[in-house]
């Protein structure tokens, strides 16, 4: 009932049986269990945090690497087009495409363990 809930507010099923996983049953009712003051203040953090002048001007012997999920929304156009044009300059600033909406660890773990170990220094 929890999924078809969630689902009904226009989240996928990931997501709606992620949200599922934070349900805690009370003795006569279910509840949410998560920590809403905490998640707020993460997600102002992570507001607050503008990295776009290290991107755009990368330390010299940066590496900067991105994995964008084909099936995602989280980067707007203009981000994307911004990421594009810095690659394109020849920077060290990577964008590597993988099939998979927002949680790609969970939609395509074999191509992020690939992407992964691919950039991994031989020992």
């Amino acid at each position: 009932e929890a999924v078809a809930w969630v689902r009904s507010g226009g989240f996928d099923e990931p997501t709606a049986r992620w949200m599922a996983m934070n349900l805690r049953r009370t003795r006569d009712h279910w509840t949410w269990q998560l920590d809403t003051p905490g998640l707020q203040e993460l997600s102002a953090d992570f507001a607050r945090a503008d990295l776009w002048p290290v991107v755009d001007h990368p330390p010299q012997g940066a590496d900067i690497r991105f994995v964008q999920a084909e099936h995602d929304s989280i980067l707007s156009p203009d981000a994307v087009a911004r990421l594009e044009g810095i690659e394109g300059r020849g920077e060290e600033v990577t964008v590597t495409r993988l099939a998979g909406g927002h949680w790609i660890h969970a939609d395509n773990p074999d191509g992020l363990v690939k992407l992964l170990a691919a950039q991994l220094p031989r020992v």
